[in-house]
């Protein structure tokens, strides 16, 4: 990534992750007349429990997610790369990491954030920064990825 200082995002946000979930470990805080109420639950699967009790299959697949991104960091030649990417990049790292973390030390995944205006599956920042890189990497799909190498044919006469 032609932008070290854009780990530092990711690692900042793991950092904000794992403290979360340790200061609300076993806390039930609800009715905070606020829109989110913090719940401690304990997920041994995926969104919305999906997979439940897959524990080795979640840390195998962080894994190689893990070693795919950093093997496309180290070896891609995309000049076309821009804060979109950026930005999904180090927050969908951070978000596999915070729930890896959880799952190999653990076995299961920290939750805590519930909204209270709406029956939603309890979440934590891990996830919201998985959500949020995800989002930021179809932006940068749709709006950037081969503009510059489309603008270059052009040019070139391609």
């Amino acid at each position: 990534m032609k932008n070290k200082w854009w780990y530092f995002l990711a690692l900042g946000l793991l950092g904000l992750d794992m403290l979360t979930k340790f200061l609300t470990e076993g806390a039930n805080i609800t009715n905070t007349n606020i829109f989110i109420d913090i719940i401690s639950v304990h997920n041994v699967g995926a969104s919305w429990g999906v997979l439940a009790g897959q524990r080795v299959l979640f840390i195998v697949l962080g894994i190689i997610f893990i070693v795919g991104m950093v093997c496309y960091d180290i070896f891609s030649k995309n000049n076309n790369e821009n804060g979109w990417f950026f930005a999904g990049y180090n927050l969908i790292f951070a978000g596999i990491l915070g729930n890896m973390i959880d799952r190999i030390v653990f076995s299961y995944v920290r939750d805590f954030i519930s909204l209270a205006f709406m029956q939603f599956p309890v979440f934590n920042i891990a996830d919201i920064c998985l959500t949020v890189g995800t989002i930021c990497i179809v932006v940068w799909l749709i709006f950037f990825f081969g503009k510059n190498k489309a603008q270059k044919d052009k040019i070139n006469g391609n």
